[in-house]
């Protein structure tokens, strides 16, 4: 059934696709008694998420609503219900209630994406170190999930909430992770490189600059890095070669202030 739902799904008949997965989830859930989250992340989530939740047909809302309605049948107050109407909400709100997320995982504490878009909620807050706190604990919790649709953007948010917290190592090793993924993340190289200043390694962080610079030079923030730690490191000749090399970066009264204190010999590293 699964496969042939799939088939459907593919040709775009969603109405069969609905009918098709009433049949395999019943059969499932009378074999297994409920639906686990791997289960539902392979079979569900994995599948219509391609679908974007912007699509102007609204087949992605139809697609939910559909599945919303089987499992209320088949599955009542269970996790992936919850999920299904959270993901619902989101596509026509699109913002996550933390009050939902958290209710899924009141009903299973493993269901990992519900700790993921807990994480994402908690990192677009931006509301101080508590919060980084508790996004960095869902973005953990999610990341020991074999299913879960963790991405490059999830590892660089989670440096990005190490950091914030001053976790300065974590936040190293997830950028490294964003990194893995993505080699040429513009903003995870500076960060990254960032954090090796933070830590005194400078030579790592000068490193991370110049790949950051390689990987998009519409952005000034890793050239203004690359200038004020080789200034930092009283290597002010490279420094000053190198701004002169690169002058559009460096049009602000600060920078050419620096720069003209370096030409006159008065700035020290």
């Amino acid at each position: 059934d699964f496969y042939a739902a799939f088939d459907c799904y593919m040709r775009g008949r969603y109405e069969e696709y609905i009918t098709l997965m009433g049949k395999y989830m019943k059969r499932y859930c009378a074999e297994n008694g409920f639906f686990d989250y791997e289960w539902s992340q392979l079979n569900i989530f994995n599948v219509i998420d391609f679908i974007n939740a912007d699509d102007p047909k609204g087949d992605y809302k139809e697609l939910l609503s559909g599945l919303l309605k089987i499992v209320k049948k088949l599955s009542p107050g269970s996790a992936l219900e919850k999920q299904l109407e959270t993901n619902l909400g989101y596509a026509s709100r699109n913002v996550y209630r933390e009050e939902d997320l958290l209710e899924i995982l009141k009903v299973d504490s493993a269901w990992a994406l519900a700790s993921l878009q807990l994480a994402r909620f908690y990192c677009n807050k931006d509301k101080g170190e508590g919060v980084w706190g508790k996004a960095i604990a869902c973005y953990e919790e999610a990341s020991g999930s074999k299913v879960v649709p963790i991405d490059y953007n999830d590892y660089f948010c989670l440096g990005y909430c190490y950091n914030a917290a001053q976790q300065t190592q974590q936040a190293i090793v997830a950028y490294e992770k964003c990194l893995a993924i993505e080699p040429n993340h513009p903003a995870a190289n500076s960060n990254i490189g960032s954090c090796y200043e933070q830590l005194g390694e400078y030579r790592k962080a000068l490193k991370s600059y110049e790949k950051s610079i390689e990987a998009d030079q519409s952005d000034a923030f890793p050239y203004r890095c690359k200038f004020c730690l080789l200034s930092k490191m009283g290597e002010n000749k490279t420094a000053l070669a190198f701004a002169e090399a690169n002058p559009k970066y460096f049009k602000t009264k600060h920078f050419q202030q620096a720069i003209d204190e370096m030409k006159r010999g008065k700035r020290r590293g």
